[in-house]
């Protein structure tokens, strides 16, 4: 029986995107418990040392991330897409065409990301994320920047966000600490 799998120097491409998740060291541990019964197999993930990296060789004076993410009018962007997690740690459970993440967090020194949520192969998603910053991180942000985060003990500050939507819901919702949007689907005749 398989008990885990560990590969040095993983790189994991994102396939809708121009991104790659790349680790020193990942862990992959299978759970095939709920096979039969759910119809599901389980991972528990544990990545050491991850980022984000391009997929494709840069162009003369292109940074890092920025042709997927765009140019920031702060250094809030440009910090984010340096990030160098100590440890992300996400179990999946993957049936059918769904792929569930009932816990994802990821943490480095100054930042912290607890999520939770779904995608299906069809394209829809549901996603709940709260992001803590340190406050070294939040420091050089502009004050309309640091007025949307929430104070948390210890210094940090926090911003929580959810979003729903997909090709068959019937609109797309994105919730956060400061503002709710729902965009409905219309059909025209």
């Amino acid at each position: 029986m398989l008990r885990f799998i560990e590969l040095s120097r993983a790189r994991f491409l994102l396939e809708d995107f121009d991104l790659a998740l790349e680790t020193e060291k990942t862990f992959i541990e299978p759970d095939f418990a709920d096979i039969f019964d759910k119809k599901a197999i389980v991972l528990r993930c544990v990545l050491d040392r991850a980022f984000f990296s391009n997929v494709r060789e840069m162009l003369p004076g292109e940074k890092e991330i920025s042709r997927f993410l765009g140019e920031g009018p702060f250094p809030l962007l440009d910090n984010l897409i340096n990030v160098v997690f100590d440890t992300m740690d996400v179990t999946l459970v993957i049936y059918g065409k769904t792929v569930e993440f009932p816990s994802f967090v990821a943490e480095s020194p100054d930042i912290k990301i607890f999520a939770s949520g779904s995608v299906t192969d069809g394209g829809d998603s549901s996603v709940r994320m709260k992001i803590f910053l340190s406050s070294r991180f939040t420091e050089g942000l502009p004050e309309a920047v640091r007025e949307l985060l929430k104070e948390e003990a210890g210094g940090w500050h926090s911003y929580s966000i959810s979003f729903e939507g997909g090709k068959n819901r019937p609109s797309f919702k994105l919730e956060s600490d400061r503002f709710n949007i729902e965009f409905k689907r219309i059909e025209v005749r």
